[in-house]
């Protein structure tokens, strides 16, 4: 109970190790504890009972076992505040009773997000955070057999902080609603009995929504710098995500992403509801597209609403770096800082073809 959560992908035959190896068996991060505990009872002869076995050598240990399987994603191995569990948590248990310190999440719920709605969450892991009262969030990498970029270097995020204990979680098929039961008791274990979380809603039902992002400086939204920019199939037109923009929303940067859920584009309509809003895009491959004299980066986009403004919008087009530097290295592009591009407005259908700015 300590540390490493685990997210396991349950296979038939493997064997995960508990209670003899928990997390990664190569940090060796609970050498000389056990698996379980209970609250400390004030007697430091009897710190840390518990009917489980020591845990001597987690790496060895799993190297004698049969079909031994790693789990997906271990949270907090070997953390800097404490790198060995049995010196930094176990040895001073008698003085430090509880759990309010440990790096554990008691992550309890969990669900994977399949929608393109939210930048950058398509093929995420989400949880739910007893201990904390949050969702943490681990992108899959696209075969789903990692966290992505890397289980060493992960895209770990958390949301919604409270003093509430989420039980558990479920997505709305809409991509936007984000469902969330808060537990009706205080603690759930006893290690947790030192530090129980009263919550501030007792066996709610909490509804979140995403609507966008708000202003930043310089007229940018808050859209992470983390989210990719999409990529679609080669010398095609490339469906993207509908979303509707009006009275809820139309206040926030409204993201359009990509077939992978990456974003595209964002419009703030500067408080005018455009209704639904449909788009697409079209990738080109091959040398850097001239046009009266003009070259063009190897991206179109096409953008319609439902309703046209009366006044103006905000809207911000994303390219790739890839995209940027063909266009950067042409030499007709006349492009040697990003300051330097420019959007044309025309009304050219999705495809290679350019015609003239309208």
């Amino acid at each position: 109970p300590y540390s490493d959560d685990e997210l396991n992908v349950i296979e038939r035959g493997k064997n995960y190790g508990h209670p003899l190896v928990i997390g990664y068996a190569a940090d060796n991060n609970v050498n000389g504890t056990t698996a379980g505990a209970s609250l400390y009872s004030g007697n430091a002869a009897e710190r840390h009972p518990s009917s489980c076995p020591d845990i001597t050598n987690e790496s060895g240990t799993a190297d004698t076992l049969a079909n031994y399987k790693d789990p997906l994603f271990s949270a907090y191995p070997n953390s800097p505040s404490f790198p060995s569990i049995a010196a930094d948590i176990w040895a001073k248990s008698p003085t430090t009773p509880g759990n309010g310190s440990w790096p554990s999440e008691g992550w309890s719920g969990l669900d994977l997000y399949t929608s393109t709605v939210i930048p950058g969450w398509s093929k995420s892991l989400v949880a739910a955070s007893l201990k904390w009262g949050r969702l943490v969030r681990l992108r899959l990498n696209s075969t789903g057999t990692m966290t992505a970029p890397n289980n060493l270097n992960t895209d770990t995020v958390s949301y919604f902080g409270s003093k509430n204990r989420f039980r558990d979680l479920a997505f709305d098929p809409n991509g936007k609603d984000i469902y969330v039961v808060m537990d009706k008791s205080t603690t759930s274990s006893g290690p947790s009995q030192a530090n129980p979380v009263v919550p501030d809603c007792l066996g709610c039902l909490h509804k979140y929504t995403f609507l966008g992002y708000s202003d930043s400086t310089g007229s940018r939204s808050y859209i992470p710098r983390a989210v990719p920019v999409t990529t679609g199939v080669n010398n095609t037109c490339n469906t993207s995500t509908t979303v509707t923009i009006d009275a809820t929303n139309n206040t926030y940067w409204v993201p359009i992403t990509g077939p992978d859920g990456n974003i595209l584009a964002e419009i703030n309509s500067n408080g005018q509801s455009l209704g639904t809003i449909t788009s697409s895009f079209y990738q080109h491959a091959g040398t850097t597209r001239v046009r009266n004299g003009a070259s063009y980066a190897n991206r179109n986009i096409t953008i319609t609403p439902q309703t046209q403004p009366g006044s103006a919008v905000r809207i911000r087009l994303y390219m790739t770096k890839a995209e940027y530097d063909a266009l950067d290295l042409d030499p007709l592009s006349g492009i040697t800082a990003p300051t330097d591009v420019r959007i044309l407005k025309n009304n050219d259908a999705c495809s290679g073809f350019l015609n003239a700015a309208g």
